[in-house]
């Protein structure tokens, strides 16, 4: 059995982290693995694809991860003793100004911005202690640029009738598909980030899963949904 120094040590280098996210990519998406990779992403849609990746990879129990002084300061948790962090790609910004001389021999300034990317480390909510936290939510909150113009572009993308209801099969429920009547509702009071989300949810129902022939489980259509979903998502930004 290894010692606690011959325990693989996490990667710490930005060359490590995206060869390990290469590794793992290679790993996820060839495998039945790739299921529950779906599921564990639909918790962290506010990382980004490879950092998502990134924390599958090195904690796949892991349900909400944060920096150390944002746990520390936002929710008044403080990270255990001799926790390992989760690394990740955090990205970053360097101002400066470039010289360049003119002709005429005076100097002209350009003010540039050069993007970067290094490692950083988060911990997951199992890793800390203090007060206890609502994060299990997964209401989206929050406007939507353009939210009347994609709105109405995904109406216009389905032969359903999309339509707006306060009565839902239950308190969590917050889209419904019905393939015979061929409409799609959405509950009602929904952010716009939420709304945008659960419509083009039920429009990923409504084109993969209103064939009465097609045997799926629910939790496979589900699935199928929310993963469509998430790339559209992405997509819009």
């Amino acid at each position: 059995m290894p010692t606690s120094s011959q325990e693989k040590q996490p990667p710490k280098s930005t060359k490590e982290l995206l060869a390990l996210a290469q590794d793992g990519a290679k790993k996820v998406f060839s495998t039945d693995e790739y299921r529950e990779y779906l599921k564990f992403i639909s918790g962290f849609h506010q990382y980004s694809v490879r950092n998502q990746l990134l924390i599958y990879l090195q904690n796949p129990h892991a349900t909400f991860v944060a920096g150390y002084h944002t746990w520390k300061n936002q929710y008044h948790r403080q990270v255990n003793q001799h926790e390992k962090g989760i690394r990740i790609l955090a990205g970053g910004e360097h101002k400066y100004e470039k010289r360049i001389r003119q002709p005429d021999g005076t100097i002209k300034r350009i003010k540039e911005t050069r993007v970067f990317c290094r490692p950083a480390a988060v911990f997951d909510y199992s890793q800390t202690s203090g007060e206890p936290i609502k994060m299990f939510t997964h209401e989206l909150t929050g406007e939507v640029p353009n939210y009347a113009t994609i709105y109405s572009k995904l109406v216009q993308a389905t032969d359903f009738h999309v339509g707006f209801s306060h009565e839902m099969p239950s308190s969590e429920t917050k889209g419904v598909t019905r393939p015979r009547k061929k409409e799609i509702q959405l509950r009602s009071g929904m952010s716009e980030k939420q709304t945008i989300k659960t419509l083009i949810h039920e429009l990923a129902h409504s084109e993969l899963h209103c064939d009465p022939k097609l045997k799926l489980d629910r939790s496979t259509m589900e699935l199928e949904a929310e993963s469509t979903a998430f790339i559209v998502c992405q997509h819009l930004g």
